[in-house]
């Protein structure tokens, strides 16, 4: 049974809620492991606002990437439909790029695939099934 997707709680869950919809569309209830869900929510909201309010900046772009590294045993080792702007790369240490997407497809100002809002701000995390 697929799980119904979540809206935001708030102003400051888009990213625990946009992951859970992802892992949430992406595998039936019995096939996500607790600890997917626990790491999530482990490691989003981790800013700090004024008087030391946790939370309060939502989730800084180091504790998404801590997710995706982490979600990073999961890993796929294929793109398909993308017509050559995308190209998997060896990552041999688990720290280096292991995707890499032509300039011209991420700066290009339409909506579509890897449209990722304006180029000073853009940052992404790509999840997809593979089984």
């Amino acid at each position: 049974m697929y799980t119904p997707l979540h809206y935001q709680v708030s102003e400051y869950d888009c990213v625990p809620t946009a992951l859970i919809n992802a892992v949430s569309y992406l595998f039936k209830r019995k096939e996500i492991p607790p600890m997917v869900i626990r790491h999530i929510y482990l490691y989003c909201l981790d800013t700090v606002g004024r008087n030391a309010r946790f939370g309060i900046g939502g989730t800084s772009k180091y504790a998404a990437r801590l997710v995706g590294n982490w979600l990073d045993s999961y890993r796929r080792t294929a793109v398909r439909g993308m017509k050559g702007n995308v190209c998997i790369l060896d990552s041999s240490d688990g720290r280096s790029p292991n995707l890499k997407i032509k300039q011209e497809w991420l700066d290009q100002p339409d909506c579509k695939r890897f449209c990722l809002g304006p180029v000073p701000l853009r940052e992404a995390l790509l999840i997809r099934r593979l089984s």
